[in-house]
């Protein structure tokens, strides 16, 4: 096990006055090696000064786990704060036995509760955690990853793996305080010829306004296997969650997604 101060994953909540004169709230959730920024706009009238908070959510070497990474941050329905992690119990790698984790905060991250196990699928491995609120709704919804614990993810991109890189939702109508059992969704929202695939990182979101208003969206990414190639898309929800379907992006590694939608 790593020491306690090797790797964290911290939360930091900033309030600053903008040029409106309105104060913001800032959240961020960071692990090394990679940075997630999440941002609340919330006015808050009673505040008279710059306040920044910082507080360590996820530490490495402790809960079992070895070592913390993919954060993810959203606010529930209810104002908690729920904290999204993968738990890696051996080590620092991307494969092996790796649990989707949670903790909450039910004062704005001045305090975190005890970690939770969202989905612990004995030595195989779960990951890439990715939650977007249904605010018609009231659910949560958290996109993830599965594939073999054995499977490394050169093997899944060479295809020479013992099985395939998997795609698989949750959902919580509490929440986030019980899970349903997870449900794959692969077959539509990953085509035949994607090797790899990561939902997120960070957080999903739902649409406001327009002609899609209600949309529920996860960014992604995908490895071709003819190319080799990484490419960003989207999956989104147009039914609250009940089915999923890719969401067409131009062949570029960074794009904004198009219009066009696949189930």
């Amino acid at each position: 096990m790593h020491p306690p101060e090797a790797e964290e994953c911290r939360f930091t909540k900033e309030i600053h006055l903008d040029t409106t004169g309105r104060w913001r709230h800032h959240a961020s959730m960071r692990c090394p090696l990679r940075m997630l920024l999440f941002l609340a706009i919330l006015p808050s009238p009673t505040t008279s000064a710059v306040i920044v908070k910082d507080a360590a959510v996820f530490t490495a070497g402790r809960d079992g786990y070895d070592t913390f990474r993919i954060p993810a941050l959203i606010e529930a329905p209810d104002g908690t704060l729920l904290a999204f992690a993968e738990g890696r119990v051996g080590g620092r790698g991307d494969s092996g036995n790796i649990d989707l984790v949670l903790k909450r905060s039910r004062d704005g991250g001045s305090s975190w509760g005890e970690l939770e196990v969202v989905w612990d699928d004995d030595a195989n491995t779960c990951g890439n955690p990715c939650p977007v609120v249904d605010h018609e709704t009231s659910v949560i919804h958290l996109l993830a990853t599965r594939n073999l614990g054995q499977d490394t993810e050169s093997e899944i991109i060479a295809q020479t793996s013992d099985g395939p890189r998997t795609v698989w939702t949750l959902r919580s109508e509490d929440g986030g305080k019980t899970w349903s059992t997870p449900r794959e969704v692969t077959s539509t929202v990953k085509r035949a010829d994607w090797t790899w695939y990561a939902t997120g990182p960070g957080n999903g979101i739902q649409l406001r306004s327009g002609e899609h208003a209600g949309r529920l969206l996860i960014p992604c990414d995908h490895i071709e296997a003819g190319t080799k190639h990484y490419y960003s898309h989207c999956i989104a929800s147009d039914d609250h969650g009940k089915t999923w379907g890719i969401l067409l992006n131009e062949k570029c590694e960074v794009s904004e997604p198009q219009s066009k939608f696949q189930r």
